[in-house]
């Protein structure tokens, strides 16, 4: 005969119970919390200036905040913007050049590496990168710190009732005192001029040291052309050097 010991049996149902409860109310609390977030328009706004704010990993820093720019339908990471569209997955690639030299998002003196420690953290490492650091292209700002930045950042906004794909671009206060000049330049194919248009970068829009634009016309990156957008030091001249060392600008782009 197996003995039962009713007063543990109690006690395991009890908890059992306890867990139950406080599984639901968990659940409850998610839900609302999901529920809630894309309805509070004090959170997804359509002002671009909303969308830069202080950066926790900063002290002087701002950050362009893409999951409130995107109501949570994009990332960036590693050098690329993943954007849930209609349906679709888009990836769009950041690069940029700096006096002519190709990087990803940020640009560090090549002398530095002379000097580079050795032995030492990824985290010490990056810290060192960072301090020479000539140029970047990150959501990431330091308005100010003499370092041009600069971030191009794809959108879903509506036109005529439908779904339409707009990029807006953010450049800081040093963006602005080092490049001897600041063109768009952007179209569907790079190798017909015909099809790229060139305008100058309006710094009047801005806030904290950021200013900010925008390309309403770029839905051909939904159709899978070869095209792209240039910031910076770019012309319709500059599609007709074909040599990277000739190539002496400094300018993001996104494709």
């Amino acid at each position: 005969m197996i003995n039962i010991d009713k007063k543990k049996v109690a006690v395991i149902s009890l908890v059992a119970v306890v867990l139950m409860f406080l599984l639901f109310i968990f659940a409850v609390i998610r839900f609302n919390n999901l529920d809630k977030i894309p309805d509070n328009p004090q959170y997804f706004t359509d002002q671009a200036e909303t969308w830069i704010e202080d950066d926790p990993d900063s002290e002087e820093g701002v950050m362009i905040n893409i999951h409130r720019a995107t109501n949570a339908k994009s990332i960036f990471l590693d050098h690329k913007q993943e954007y849930y569209f209609g349906g679709r997955r888009l990836t769009f690639f950041m690069h940029g050049y700096y006096q002519g030299n190709e990087f990803s998002e940020i640009y560090v003196d090549p002398d530095a590496f002379d000097n580079l420690p050795t032995g030492i953290s990824s985290g010490e490492e990056l810290a060192f990168l960072e301090e020479h650091a000539l140029m970047r292209n990150t959501p990431n700002f330091v308005p100010d710190d003499g370092i041009p930045e600069g971030f191009i950042m794809a959108r879903e906004e509506t036109s005529d009732e439908q779904p339409v794909l707009v990029f807006y671009i953010f450049v800081d206060e040093d963006w602005k005192d080092y490049m001897s000049y600041t063109n768009i330049m952007w179209g569907e194919d790079l190798f017909d001029k015909s099809k790229m248009q060139v305008r100058e970068f309006d710094f009047s829009n801005g806030q904290s040291g950021i200013y900010v634009d925008k390309i309403n016309d770029a839905d051909w990156f939904l159709e899978g052309k070869r095209g792209g957008i240039f910031v910076g030091e770019i012309s319709l001249e500059s599609l007709d050097i074909t040599s990277q060392k000739d190539l002496n600008a400094s300018f993001i782009y996104l494709q």
